[in-house]
């Protein structure tokens, strides 16, 4: 787990560093067994207006808000560093990107983190427009652990970081904070 006084260094530097980092979690596991790995689920929906803004934003990997994780994909298109901001400091947390779908009415993208991350698991998300309903649902489904060694000593405080940056991220949609 790498920290940084404020923002930190430049954040595309850091994703082309993470490029070469092995993953530490498989797509896979978001369905398997336990695995020792927390499993969430997390349905938002928002107007069909939205569906192009929302689409945007999801492939941009802008899901979290900008003041609480700042995101920069390297330049082989497949990982992600997130830097994740608590209070004067910032953590690195690199994922890749292992499957994206795209057609025109859903967008799905599942990300499993690289070492170097505090966590180990796998996240998928999912955006689907219903034109009948006018209707866009956002479906979050996660698998994950805590992996580093200070995280898992800080386990109530990083248990309380991952379920307010989901909240956060999910409100960020629901209200069409974009």
């Amino acid at each position: 787990m790498r920290f940084h006084l404020g923002w930190g260094g430049d954040l595309r530097a850091a994703a082309d560093g993470a490029t070469q980092r092995p993953a530490t979690a498989r797509g896979s596991e978001l369905r398997g067994s336990s695995n020792g790995l927390q499993r969430e689920r997390h349905v938002v929906e928002i107007d069909g207006d939205a569906w192009a803004a929302a689409r945007d934003e999801l492939l941009a990997f802008r899901w979290f808000p900008p003041e609480l994780l700042r995101a920069e994909v390297a330049a082989d298109g497949a990982t992600v560093m997130q830097r994740v901001r608590l209070g004067p400091v910032s953590v690195d947390a690199p994922v890749r990107i292992v499957e994206r779908e795209e057609s025109e009415r859903r967008v799905a993208l599942t990300v499993v983190t690289v070492s170097g991350h505090p966590e180990r698991g796998v996240e998928r998300y999912q955006l689907v427009l219903d034109p009948a309903l006018h209707r866009v649902t956002l479906t979050v489904e996660k698998a994950w652990t805590l992996a580093d060694p200070l995280a898992r000593l800080a386990r109530p405080f990083a248990t309380w970081l991952q379920a307010h940056a989901t909240r956060r991220s999910l409100r960020r949609f629901a209200d069409r904070r974009w």
